[in-house]
């Protein structure tokens, strides 16, 4: 069984197979059905078609909500970074094997000094299973990836940056001097006598019913209503 799309946090690579990573970083964001419909390639296994499915639900569950994650194609980078740097490690490992047979199969299980020399399970290495790998720079990153990174509600993805945005309407205007609510999506006014509060009460009430019922951009005038009087 996978698991509730609001239980997962992050994405982790190394949590899968090679074979699954591949399959993966091919079909992060289909269905299921979609994904295997000339079959299940060997060495992807059970955990890695629930992650397929996962996710898929945590996208829908995620745009529902009008809110932003860091997509699939984020995801889909770290599986191939994963696969990436195994090869790579694979490849250092043979090389140097022969002539030091201690020689660390996963680097970032040690950590390196300025004479290339490394120390294993020292201060600053990865602990009990992979979990970092180096940059081009020689600095540690996470093969995981937070869904919600931690500046979320500001968070824009690279694909979508230069895009013009929608805009997102909160609350109802007011204007209590004047006596009315305007709707700030299609400036829809209802008015009412100033200092009366059955009056004012009544004019909210028209505007909720306005956002219910509202003919043109009908998605952004039901997600006012839900933020402005709730959901129902």
């Amino acid at each position: 069984m996978g698991v509730l799309a609001e239980s997962l946090t992050e994405f982790d690579p190394v949590s899968y197979s090679i074979e699954g990573n591949a399959f993966l970083a091919d079909h992060l964001g289909e269905s299921r059905a979609v994904a295997t419909l000339r079959g299940i390639p060997a060495g992807v296994g059970r955990d890695v078609l629930e992650i397929l499915d996962d996710l898929y639900r945590y996208d829908q569950m995620v745009s529902a909500a009008g809110q932003t994650w860091v997509g699939f194609e984020a995801l889909k980078a770290r599986a191939r970074i994963y696969i990436e740097q195994l090869a790579k490690w694979e490849a250092a490992y043979q090389l140097h094997v022969k002539r030091d047979p201690n020689y660390p199969r996963y680097p970032s299980m040690c950590a390196w000094d300025g004479f290339g020399r490394y120390h294993k399970a020292a201060v600053g290495s990865d602990s009990g299973r992979v979990k970092t790998y180096f940059d081009e720079e020689g600095n540690r990153q996470p093969f995981a990836i937070e869904l919600q990174p931690p500046d979320a509600d500001g968070y824009v993805p690279e694909w979508q940056r230069g895009l013009v945005k929608p805009s997102i309407f909160k609350a109802l205007e007011e204007d209590e001097e004047a006596g009315f609510f305007e709707c700030p999506i299609c400036k829809t006014r209802e008015s009412y006598e100033p200092q009366s509060v059955s009056g004012r009460n009544a004019a909210r009430a028209k505007m909720a019913r306005h956002l219910t019922s509202a003919k043109r951009e009908k998605d952004a005038h039901k997600q006012l209503h839900a933020l402005v009087f709730g959901s129902h």
